[in-house]
């Protein structure tokens, strides 16, 4: 019975050290403009105007009020898609009507995205 309970304990131990914690399943770093900006392939500073749902996803369209990195001087309205969906770490909720920082990451075909640990924040 003793050898049958020290090999529960065991793998229990085994367990505990190998599986993820809370506090490790997603660590994002706090916002910083500075860094952010030559972080992110897009940087721009948007309200958000209108949001519909492609795919698994959901597209915002951004008017654009200032441009810091990754958007012409022209570009008046920027679409990014918001991931869906449960995940670990946060993912911004962008609100219509409301004025945001959002920065944004190029992909295949030249969309932009923003996923987990994003540090687009309402201004």
């Amino acid at each position: 019975m003793w050898t049958r309970l020290r090999g529960c304990f065991a793998v229990a131990a085994v367990v505990a050290m190998v599986a993820p914690s809370r506090t490790d399943a997603c660590s994002c770093a706090p916002p910083d403009h500075g860094r952010d900006i030559r972080t992110y392939s897009v940087a721009f500073r948007g309200i958000a105007r209108s949001a519909r749902r492609v795919g698994n996803d959901i597209e915002v369209t951004f008017a654009v009020h200032a441009r810091w990195n990754g958007v012409a001087a022209t570009t008046r309205e920027v679409r990014v898609l918001r991931q869906r969906g449960l995940t670990i770490c946060p993912i911004p909720s962008f609100r219509l009507g409301v004025r945001y920082n959002v920065y944004a990451q190029r992909v295949s075909g030249g969309q932009l995205r923003v996923g987990g640990c994003n540090p687009s924040s309402e201004v």
